[in-house]
């Protein structure tokens, strides 16, 4: 459902989904709609008018969907613990995939100009909030349920994430400062058409 930000008044409603719909997001521009959804697949929506663009198959049920900033990538996350990054520009081809999440995926985000991806899962041992791209940077526990959203800082370093179960939620730093994530990114690189590439040493 698509609501005015100022008043709260309904525009329209996204029809197509079979299942509950468990996170949606608009792209830079709001010219697009993205939704993540029970009945095992991801939507694309034209935000205008309402039209379904395209839809991604998945194996179980999906949680959560981020645009990237610079709109050209969809990624998703949910029960199946692997973080697919969709080429929107490509939607035939197949996604990447990253699986190395220890647990059903609750929230995804870009960070750094679509260089890093941070996503939040919940394992035995609790919360991992992961920056997983390209490999595992940082991982922080802490909570003790079910952590269904998180919410970073404007620079990126500290975030807070409420559970569930919990009377009050931590508030934390990261073990992986933006710094070093930045330190381990360099000569790292996702480009437009969606290819990662790494600049080898001589050419640094």
């Amino acid at each position: 459902m698509l609501r005015n930000g100022e008043t709260g008044d309904w525009i329209g409603t996204f029809e197509g989904h079979k299942g509950a719909v468990w996170s949606c997001c608009l792209d830079t521009n709001a010219l697009r709609a993205a939704s993540a959804s029970a009945d095992f697949t991801a939507k694309l929506w034209d935000a205008l008018t309402g039209d379904e663009l395209d839809s991604f198959e998945h194996k179980h049920i999906v949680r959560a969907c981020a645009f990237s900033e610079d709109t050209h990538l969809l990624l998703t996350g949910g029960v199946e613990k692997i973080l697919r990054i969709l080429d929107l520009n490509r939607p035939d081809v197949p996604p990447r995939e990253v699986d190395s999440s220890p647990g059903s995926i609750r929230t995804v985000a870009w960070l750094h100009s679509d260089q890093t991806i941070l996503s939040s899962c919940t394992d035995m041992g609790g919360v991992r909030y992961e920056f997983v791209w390209p490999t595992l940077s940082g991982c922080n526990k802490g909570h003790h349920g079910p952590v269904h959203c998180v919410r970073f800082s404007p620079g990126g370093e500290s975030y807070t994430g409420p559970a569930n179960l919990e009377e009050n939620a931590p508030t934390g730093k990261l073990k992986a400062s933006a710094h070093e994530i930045a330190h381990k990114l360099e000569g790292f690189h996702i480009s437009k058409e969606g290819n990662s590439s790494e600049k080898r040493e001589g050419n640094r």
